[in-house]
This record gives C-alpha cells, structure tokens and sequence, in this order.
C-alpha cells in the first residue's frame, strides 16, 4: 500500500499498551487517517517506531516496531499519556519515491531543463507507452537509452555506442545497432535507425547463405540516403543487397539540406573495394592498361584477349614441330586468303604457316578441340556424333483456352506438358526454320485428365496453319447451333468458338454439317446472338497461308486420348518465304 503521511498531526494514549498490543486507544483522533503511515510512540525514555494501516473512531491499528529507532528495534510497553505522533521515517521515504512511476529532476545552475527517470528494460527501448523528450531510461544490458522525440513509444538513443542484436527476418533497426543477419530465407530487408545524431554508427554482418537488402529509413524529416562507393540508395527508393559473408559500416551524417546521408566507412564486400587487390592475397594479377605508350609486363605474363595489330616480338622463342628453339626476332603479316605468316629471324627458315578465316565484319574465336564451347551457325559435313542429349521443356500449368502451348524451336527439341488440360489449347510454334530446304521436328508431351483436349489451332512463327472464320450471326434451336460465316469446314471437324456474347454459344463443338457461308454444330442453347470467331486444326493436305499440313496416316486429329500420355510429333519443313510443310503425329502411350 502507498504510504500516506500528513504534517504536524499528534496526540497521547488515552490508555496503557503492552509490548504486544496491535491497537491503541487515542485521546483525540484529529488529523488521523484511515490509510498508512509512520508513528513514533515515546514517554521521553523509549522510543518505538510503528505502522499505522487502519482507524476506527480513536482505535488506531498498529504494526509494533517496524523500523529501529536509534539501532533499537523492539515492541515495548507505554503508560497512558506516552505522547504518538506521524512522523517521516527512512521506509516512508523511500516507500514514497518507489510508488512514484518516474522520477523528475529539475536540474541546478545551467542544467535546468527537465528530465525524467521512467523506469528500465530488459533490452533496448520501451516498445510501448508515451513518453516526453528527455525521458531516460537503463535496460538491464547496462545500456541508458534518452527519448529524444516525445510520442507514443517515441525516438530513443544510446548513450553508450553499440548495442549487439541478431535477426532472421526484416527488421527497423535501432540506434546503435549492430545487426548480425542470421536469416535464412530471401527477400529480408534490414532498415537503418531513424536518427538525427551526427556520427551515430550502424553495423551489419550478414551470416546467413543468402543476401539481406538494407535501405535508409522513409519516416524521418527529410530524405534520408545510403551512399555506397558513391551510388546514393535513397529511403524507400531503392534497397542496397549485403552479399553473404560481408560487413558493412556506416556513420550518419545529418544534412541542411535533404537527403541525409548513411556514409559506407568500411566493408568487407570485395565487390566494393577500390583498388587493385595483390595476386599474393588472392587478386587476379591482371593489369587494366590499355597498352598506351610502352607497358612492360611481368615475366611470363598471361594476356587475355588482346587485340594485336602487326606485331613484332623481341628475343621470342620459335619452337617448330620437331622441337627446334630459334631464338631471335620474329613479326607476323598477313597475306591473301587469310593466311598469317611468321618471319623467322634472318638466317631462319619458316616451313609452316597458320592459316586462319579470313575475318572483316566482326572478331572470331579459334575452336579447342578440348575445350567446352558453343558453336553458332556452323555446318557440320557428315559428322559422326556421340552421346547427344536433348533438352526438355517441362512445365507444370495446365494447358487452357488461355494457356498456350508456346514452342520455341530453338529452346528445346521436346517439351512436356504434365498438368491435365482442362479446355482446348492452342500450338503456337516459334523459331520455325526460315531457310528454304531446312527443317527441324519437336515432340510435345500432354498428360491428360479425365477428359482430353486436342490443340484447337496451330501457328508457325504467329502465321495461322489452321482454319478460322469470323461469324456474323448465331441462332440455336435446343438441339443444334447454326453460325453463319464464310468458312471451308466439314462434318466432323472440330470447331472452337469464342467471343459470342451468350456463353453457351462459346466452346469447342463437332461440325454437323457445313455450307460455304455457314456451319453447324449440336448444341441446346437456344436464342440468337452477334459476332464471335471460330477456329479448326487444319483438315488433311489443307493449305492455308502458304503453310499445308499432312496428318500421319493421312486423317486429321479427331480426339485427344482420356488419362494418358499424349505425344505430338510434329516436323516443320520451311519450302520458300514464309511457307511451311507441317507433317503432324499423334501417338498414345
């Protein structure tokens, strides 16, 4: 219970009390309360210190010698007459500065300015309440942290320089942070401190096998900026990635004018670093010289890829086939065909020339027979080839009406489809051979569902192969649907239709029957709508837009097969501009 002392309030006891009473009699209550306070009891030889906790009329309810008076501590007995009196004692004192949720100093001489101690922390700032500017208070890390912005939990710093913190995840840091980022998972922000203290120092080291960003604070002022080997990443701008394995320091530094500025002071990302790095402490032993005027390189230097023009090579040695050295001078030229000669010293003879290609567009690169390489647009006559592989496409979204099956040529020889297509798709062929007499096949893998869907049309490098035609006019009946369009199917083909503006009217349907201006097909959608479009797969030997198609065993695809393996092979054979030969299979397994 707080403690409840008045002033100057006193009396005597109407009666005698022994040393272990716990009330007494008093000759007048006035100024008494019914709360808790100190009393002294003496009859000017003995002296007792006792608690007051409750009053009833003149009956005052005591705990006996709570505190020593003059190093004794005993309950004794007092006659009638012994004078009690409140009094402060060193447990009130104390117990009212205690009860107190802060403590204000109002300071001396030039120190006036008013500050409060409001309390503690196990670590860090006060993550909840309001506080005023000039709060302080210590956590039990032994740090002292001052609210230097009044608010709700308010702007706090350390007075000490440093406060060690490990995260996982994104994370505001606070003043005097130093972040060890230990997280595991990627796209984790770390944001420095919201500060206005010139020098204070911000640390991270990045522990973690994945990169952390870090950015400048967005809620201060004015701007606020990283600046990082002289690139600026403003707050909520841009982030900076701290790699794995690296540190990074920073001071900041406030500005008159925006933005504010952390300064990167040191790092250990060699990605940052200045200079040149010693081959002795792991650099590259490379030079970045130009060869402008005359560079001397070290014995036995490794150049990579120079470009030399007419060289001449002082004291080299010439090794022939049969291991002969000829030391001396030797300089290159270049004759006709692309034949570059070495002219030997005088007095030695050169029997061997390189022949290379002879190049005057763009730089090339002599093949290694060892070596790992790519070769582009090269002509292989009758190559004898072993081992090969080829790449697959696999792709897990189902093919749709809005899913195409996009085949790049040039990517990969099969492609495989493992979701079940829940609607018609379309073929959509790319980087289709352009030369005449060149062709190139690809097999395509579906799996299907429940219920199969074939392609509902095929595009060569965007040039439809199949059939569409744009209809003016819809009416259904209950039992068939008629389109009226100019168009060339037949029974039995299947027709996709989108577009209409009655759903029912959307979808892919058999051909009943078809005239030239009009086709229809069995559907129980009844009334009438405007414009849509439709779309086939081309029928056999069918040409459209200079590209003819031949399906294997000369019929078109009439259904995909239901819960199994589809494979379409399908070769494009290009025979003049724009202008393909499809040959088209379908195979179940």
């Amino acid at each position: 219970m707080a403690e409840s002392p008045v002033n100057g309030v006193g009396t005597t006891l109407a009666s005698s009390i022994t040393n272990s009473a716990t009330s007494v009699s008093l000759t007048s209550a006035t100024g008494f309360t019914n709360a808790q306070y100190h009393c002294l009891i003496s009859d000017g030889t003995n002296y007792e210190i006792v608690l007051a906790t409750a009053l009833s009329g003149t009956t005052l309810t005591i705990t006996r010698a709570v505190e020593s008076y003059n190093g004794v501590q005993t309950a004794l007995a007092f006659a009638s007459g012994s004078t009690i009196n409140v009094v402060p004692s060193v447990a009130s004192v104390v117990g009212l500065i205690e009860g107190q949720p802060y403590l204000t100093v109002t300071g001396v001489g030039g120190a006036t300015t008013a500050t409060r101690y409001v309390g503690g922390t196990s670590q860090g700032p006060p993550a909840t309440g309001t506080f005023t500017k000039g709060d302080w208070i210590v956590d039990l890390t032994g740090t002292i942290w001052v609210c230097t912005v009044s608010g709700t939990v308010g702007s706090w710093v350390p007075t000490i320089g440093s406060s060690l913190v490990t995260k996982s995840a994104s994370y505001s840091a606070a003043a005097g942070d130093f972040v060890i980022f230990t997280g595991s998972t990627t796209g984790q922000t770390i944001t420095l401190p919201t500060v206005t203290q010139n020098g204070l120092v911000f640390q991270i080291k990045n522990l973690a096998t994945v990169p952390v960003s870090i950015q400048a604070p967005t809620t201060t002022p004015v701007t606020t900026a990283l600046s990082i080997s002289g690139t600026q990443y403003v707050g909520g701008v841009a982030t900076f990635s701290v790699p794995a394995n690296t540190a990074y320091t920073f001071a900041y530094s406030p500005s008159a004018v925006s933005p504010n500025v952390w300064y990167c002071f040191v790092t250990t990302d060699l990605g940052q670093m200045g200079g040149t790095l010693p081959a002795a402490r792991g650099g590259t032993g490379t030079t970045t010289s130009t060869g402008t005027g005359s560079v001397v390189l070290n014995y036995q230097p490794s150049i990579l890829g120079p470009s030399i023009t007419v060289p001449t090579m002082t004291s080299p040695t010439i090794t022939n086939a049969a291991g002969s050295t000829y030391p001396g001078n030797a300089s290159f030229a270049t004759g006709s065909g692309g034949v570059v000669s070495v002219i030997a010293p005088t007095g030695q003879a050169v029997t061997t020339t390189l022949t290379l290609p002879l190049i005057t567009t763009s730089p090339d690169t002599l093949v290694a027979l060892a070596a790992a390489q790519t070769l582009t647009n090269k002509t292989l006559t009758t190559p004898v080839i072993t081992g090969p592989y080829e790449s697959v496409g696999i792709s897990a979204t189902a093919l749709s009406g809005s899913v195409a099956a996009s085949i790049a040529i040039a990517t990969d020889a099969v492609y495989y489809y493992t979701a079940n297509p829940t609607a018609t798709w379309a073929l959509n062929i790319t980087n289709a051979p352009t030369t005449t007499g060149q062709s190139a096949t690809v097999a395509i893998l579906v799996n299907n569902g429940a219920t199969a869907y074939l392609p509902s049309n095929i595009t060569v490098n965007g040039t439809q192969a199949s059939q569409t035609a744009s209809i003016t006019a819809i009416a259904g009946n209950t039992t068939q649907v008629t389109y009226t369009a100019s168009n060339s199917y037949v029974a039995g083909q299947q027709v996709t239709v989108t577009g209409a503006t009655t759903g029912t009217f959307n979808g892919t349907f058999t051909v009943v029957s078809a005239t030239s201006s009009q086709f229809v097909v069995a559907n129980t959608a009844v009334g009438a709508s405007s414009t849509a479009s439709a779309v086939s797969l081309p029928t056999q030997a069918q040409t459209t837009n200079s590209i003819t198609s031949y399906y294997q065993s000369g019929t078109a695809w009439a259904s995909a097969d239901a819960s199994t393996l589809d494979v379409y092979t399908i070769t494009v054979i290009c025979t003049g501009s724009s202008a393909w030969t499809l040959l088209l299979g379908l195979t179940k397994f």
